[in-house]
Order: C-alpha cells, then structure tokens, then sequence
C-alpha cells in the first residue's frame, strides 16, 4: 500500500499515513488522540525510490547506447569527451 503526506490544516504539520490507491483522500484524521482537518499533498518526489549502489554498477545510470555497446561487445565502453 502507498503512503501519502497529508498536512494538519491548523499546524502545518505533516504527516505520513498508509493508504489503498483506491480509497479517497483523508478529510479529518485522528492525530494524538484528537480529530483534526487535513488536507492531502502532492509530493514531488512520489515514493519509488532506487536502493543500494548496485544500479549505477549494472549499468543503469549509463545512457542506453553506451549500456548496448558493452552489451554487444562484451567490454566497458568509453565516452567520447
């Protein structure tokens, strides 16, 4: 399930809460205990994140002709400068 960043309309505050895709979006959430109004934000950023080192050593942080060339001929390839 996808976490969505929603904002206490009187604070400021954010804060994270799991929810389906197809459920809508939270109004009035209970925080500590006390009914507050919320509103949901649009992140920039969305929540797929590339974890550990290995997608740049596979090849992936390269350009696509570059990874194909090495791919076909079995040996890192150099970028023209």
């Amino acid at each position: 399930m996808p976490n969505y960043i929603y904002e206490i309309v009187s604070t400021g505050q954010q804060i994270e809460v799991e929810q389906r895709i197809t459920e809508p979006a939270h109004t009035v959430l209970e925080v500590d205990g006390e009914l507050v109004t919320v509103r949901r934000l649009i992140s920039g950023a969305g929540n797929f994140m590339l974890m550990g080192g290995q997608w740049a050593a596979d090849g992936y942080s390269q350009p696509l002709g570059v990874r194909k060339a090495e791919k076909i001929l079995g040996k890192k390839v150099s970028k023209r400068q």
